[in-house]
C-alpha cells in the first residue's frame, strides 16, 4: 500500500484498536501525510462514522490487490471492468 492510502489504515486502527483520541490521529496525518488539518480532520470523521470506516481499509487494500493483477496488462484490466472477478483471483497482498 503506498502513500495516503497506507496512512488512513493507520489512523483507521489508532482510533478503532488503539483508541486514540482524534486530534492525536489527525496530528499524525498532518505530520506524516503532509495533508492540510482540514482533510486529516475528515479523514478521521470518515474512519469514525459506522457507516464508512470499513471503507478506510477495503478500498485501498482492493486497489493494491487490482493493481498487483493487472500490472499494466490492459487485458487484464478490461477483465476487472467487464467481469466478476473474485477476490480470490486476485493476488494476495501485504498491508
Amino acid at each position: 500500500m503506498t502513500g495516503l492510502n497506507r496512512l488512513q489504515v493507520d489512523a483507521a486502527l489508532m482510533v478503532h484498536e488503539e483508541g486514540l483520541p482524534a486530534t492525536e490521529v489527525q496530528a499524525f496525518l498532518v505530520e506524516w501525510g503532509m495533508v492540510d488539518p482540514q482533510i486529516a480532520a475528515q479523514a478521521v470523521r470518515f474512519v469514525q462514522a459506522p457507516s464508512s470506516r470499513s471503507y478506510s481499509i477495503c478500498y485501498p487494500a482492493g486497489l493494491e490487490r487490482c493493481r498487483a493483477y493487472v500490472v499494466g496488462d490492459v487485458t487484464r484490466f478490461r477483465r476487472l471492468l467487464t467481469e466478476q472477478v473474485r477476490v480470490r483471483d486476485l493476488p494476495a497482498t501485504v498491508l
